[in-house]
């Protein structure tokens, strides 16, 4: 490296990471930086351990879809935003609200001294594809909703597909440290650190153990028991439903008003009522696109679970991964072949079930016919739901 390069990095006091779908809008660089410069945020090591004593190093904005975003289905209602600008807010997690830390995804800011300081000799080089999150726990990673950055999302299903199983893939690569495993000390986590990437690790399988129970149930319960083991299964899967028209109608920072706060209460109401009748719209075709896409995602979870068990063992094939750009130039749009050919496991395994239901626990086929259907069809419904939409 050149000498004034190396002495102009060594003078960079903040580092802005974006993907190359992601735009920072105008001042947005200047709010971060005075976010992680407030008192309460500034980041304090300790200089003996070098571990973060307080504050933060790292801050990351709320992601809304950008204006250049695809039109089409699936990103309208997966990326789109069913609730008026004034009313969406990032949500925080347990995890901020009880411990002030979160996890960071990779698009946000950090403090370059203070990162390099707290990361010096913790994680080994080219050791784990999730790096982020890791980065984020030694150094201090929190959520700035109030500053946005914009973000394209993904277009189809089958991109979205990629994405997933590149993302559970780098988190189930975590697991040494989440085991304790130790090189040279760099790999020791506090307990709390562990549990947040355990549960992590227990989200992506969360869909994972639904499918599968409903298959058992399927299988060996009777008619009676079997309708309704599906039916609360439904239930939970569509809690959004009933849950964020709720927050849209009562909760006190969903104001739908965008800053009007004299406005008449009738209007602010309507406003109110108008956003709520969106958002359960809006998250009714969600929860179907879940249930369709239920068993595929089942399936890409486990694959992407194994691999990365299986890569860590060995320690070949870690680092191996896509862009989302790449990812996206390659999926291929013109008919529904693709997408048959990458959701065939889905189709195959759903038409296997079909008739072991049928052939054994014929009592159940009733409300077991319309997801095991829905799964037979989930590659033409991502093909379908991926196609550009035409403006009117």
């Amino acid at each position: 490296m050149p000498e004034n390069t190396a002495a102009m990095l060594r003078d960079i006091d903040f580092v802005i990471t974006l993907d190359l779908h992601s735009l920072l809008p105008d001042r947005g660089a200047e709010r971060l930086v005075a976010s992680l410069l407030h008192p309460l945020n500034r980041a304090r090591t300790d200089a003996s351990s070098s571990r973060l004593v307080s504050g933060h190093a790292m801050l990351q904005p709320r992601h809304v879809p950008a204006l250049s975003a695809p039109h089409t289905f699936y990103h309208q209602y997966v990326y789109g935003m069913p609730l008026p600008a004034a009313s969406l807010r990032l949500r925080p997690s347990m995890y901020q609200r009880l411990f002030k830390e979160d996890f960071f995804l990779g698009q946000g800011i950090y403090e370059a001294r203070v990162f390099h300081h707290a990361l010096e000799g913790r994680i080994p080089e080219n050791s784990v594809l999730s790096h982020d999150k890791l980065e984020g726990m030694h150094a201090g990673a929190n959520a700035v909703p109030g500053i946005v950055m914009h973000d394209d999302g993904a277009a189809g299903y089958r991109e979205d597909r990629h994405r997933f199983h590149r993302w559970i893939r780098g988190d189930f690569h975590l697991l040494p440290w989440i085991l304790g495993s130790t090189a040279g000390g760099r790999r020791r986590m506090s307990a709390l650190h562990r549990w947040m990437m355990l549960d992590d690790l227990m989200s992506h399988l969360r869909l994972v153990s639904a499918t599968l129970s409903l298959v058992l149930c399927w299988m060996v319960a009777g008619a009676g028991l079997a309708a309704a083991w599906t039916f609360c299964l439904t239930l939970l899967l569509a809690e959004s439903i009933y849950l964020r028209p709720l927050v849209v109608l009562f909760g006190r920072k969903a104001s739908v008003t965008q800053g009007r706060r004299n406005q008449p209460f009738s209007v602010e109401a309507r406003k109110r009522l108008h956003a709520a009748v969106t958002a359960v719209r809006m998250q009714c075709v969600r929860w179907a696109l879940t249930g369709v896409f239920m068993l595929d995602r089942s399936i890409i979870s486990l694959d992407a679970a194994v691999r990365a068990i299986r890569r860590t063992r060995v320690g070949r094939g870690v680092l191996q991964w896509a862009s989302s750009a790449s990812v996206s130039r390659s999926l291929s749009q013109g008919t529904s072949l693709p997408a048959w050919k990458d959701m065939w496991r889905a189709s195959v395994i759903a038409v296997g079930l079909l008739m072991l239901v049928a052939f054994f626990n014929r009592t159940a086929l009733l409300p077991a016919a319309p997801f095991l259907i829905a799964w037979v069809c989930a590659p033409q419904v991502a093909y379908l739901s991926s196609l550009p939409r035409k403006e009117v």
